[in-house]
């Protein structure tokens, strides 16, 4: 079984993802297992995998209005589902793995899309909290909530105050587990990227006392919301600081922003991934090229050098998709040893 593993491409990233593992020596790669088995595991673990991207893949398209792309995507999970069904068979009834090869494919998806969340609103997630601390409050005493303050709407905008509030409080306990959500609604106007690019969100950890004194703050964290023009997330670990000495208390909170989307634009990558092409089965018959000159997996646990494989790409646009085939490197096909 050949390892293999993804390729996301962003800008100039040079991002790990699935490919295989080359051997220093030459073109061959490693097998880890020479066993039917192993190999049926491998081969429909694969094949799930190609079925969730098709799936998520041709979602995606259908939300930006690209429906050629997103059926040509539909297509394939309707052909991967297939050969999923014709591979199971063939285990259920004993025989050897049939002809399989990889197939490197290229397409454009864009990542960080949140499609539960509304374009115009904004989802806050307090996560935890841990390691908090107070002079006066044994840890396993500090019932901890969080005050926080996105700044948005502003005061002198119709509702202002919803951009703020608390957590419920987690009593007993200096690493407690909020799992709180807000939805806020947001404008995707210029006021409110200009707002983005200056401000901070504010987190504040509070020891509640009760309701005659006053709580205890075990520490405030910020994060700036710049990221937020070219990013769907925020996602941080803030270290809380005391707020009249600015040290460093010890504590940290865990915290997410999310949009459904940049507030400037998409951020898209070119994802590039080996896919599996069972040639006995419906896929072999989707029109990827077969590497030419390939052989079969040998006794001695390898497989055979000189076969060219070819790349298909998937590009789009909202009004046409166009797909293309060109060979560019060296590639390998697999079977079944002779009975």
């Amino acid at each position: 079984i050949a390892e293999a593993a993804s390729e996301d491409v962003r800008g100039n990233s040079n991002a790990r993802g699935i490919e295989f593992r080359q051997l220093a020596a030459d073109d061959d790669f490693k097998i880890v297992s020479n066993s039917d088995d192993d190999t049926y595991d491998m081969l429909q673990s694969q094949l799930e995998s190609q079925i969730n991207m098709c799936t998520t893949t041709c979602a995606y398209y259908m939300n930006i209005g690209d429906k050629m792309t997103a059926l040509e995507f539909h297509k394939l999970k309707k052909v991967f589902k297939a050969d999923l069904v014709s591979l199971q068979s063939y285990r259920s009834h004993g025989k050897r793995t049939p002809a399989f090869h990889f197939q490197d494919v290229r397409f454009e998806l864009e990542v960080g899309y949140y499609q539960e969340i509304a374009l115009n609103d904004l989802s806050v997630n307090i996560v935890r909290a841990w390691d908090l601390s107070h002079k006066d409050v044994q840890p396993t005493d500090i019932e901890a909530y969080v005050g926080w303050d996105l700044g948005w709407p502003t005061e002198n905008m119709p509702g202002a105050g919803n951009g703020k509030g608390t957590t419920p409080t987690i009593k007993r306990t200096s690493k407690p587990e909020f799992n709180f959500s807000k939805t806020l609604g947001i404008e995707r106007t210029k006021p409110f990227q200009r707002f983005v690019e200056r401000k901070k969100a504010t987190f504040e950890v509070w020891h509640y006392r009760g309701l005659l004194w006053k709580d205890y703050l075990l520490g405030r964290g910020q994060i700036p919301l710049q990221p937020l023009l070219n990013h769907s997330e925020i996602h941080e670990i803030i270290p809380l600081l005391d707020p009249t000495t600015r040290r460093n208390t010890g504590g940290k909170i865990e915290v997410k922003l999310r949009l459904q989307r940049p507030l400037l634009k998409p951020e898209i990558v070119v994802k590039e991934e080996k896919w599996l092409v069972i040639d006995e089965f419906n896929s072999g018959g989707l029109g990827f090229p077969s590497p030419v000159g390939a052989t079969s997996r040998s006794g001695k646990g390898r497989i055979a050098k000189g076969a060219t494989a070819t790349t298909t790409t998937i590009t789009s646009t909202t009004s046409k998709t166009t797909t293309t085939t060109m060979a560019n490197r060296a590639g390998h096909r697999g079977s079944s040893p002779a009975p």
